[in-house]
């Protein structure tokens, strides 16, 4: 849980995670919820399928997570779908376990929102197993 506090403070992260166990445990949900940060987890069905087909599917669907990212407030939390091109935000206690990956969203893609001024840190970097 002290990763969460620890971007949040770092400014706005976008975190892609196969791990939902966050969305059962209510503390670590709370303090999503109450964050700068924006999730996307991975479906059940995605989540069960092959790494190859994860990452095809997060290439496939990054556009959608980028523009989704834009315009939601820090807490947000949304499924990735193993077929459709259509993100659910999350709204209830859900299971799953994988990985976790957090980027810091540039300055200039939320610029409406309170960040720090430091330069972002380009790519993806795993958080968490």
């Amino acid at each position: 849980m002290a990763w969460i506090g620890q971007l949040s403070t770092e400014g706005r992260w976008i975190v892609i995670s196969g791990d939902r166990r966050i969305t059962r445990n209510k503390v670590e949900y709370a303090a999503f919820r109450s964050s700068r940060l924006v999730g996307f987890f991975l479906s059940k069905g995605l989540y069960k399928a092959p790494v190859v087909k994860q990452m095809e599917r997060l290439l496939a669907l990054w556009s959608t997570i980028e523009k989704q990212s834009e315009i939601v407030a820090g807490g947000a939390m949304f499924e990735l779908p193993i077929k459709s091109t259509r993100i659910e935000q999350l709204k209830v206690w859900s299971k799953g376990c994988r990985y976790t990956f957090a980027f810091r969203q540039p300055a200039h893609h939320a610029s409406h929102c309170e960040q720090n001024q430091r330069s972002p840190r380009a790519g993806l970097t795993r958080v968490a197993k």
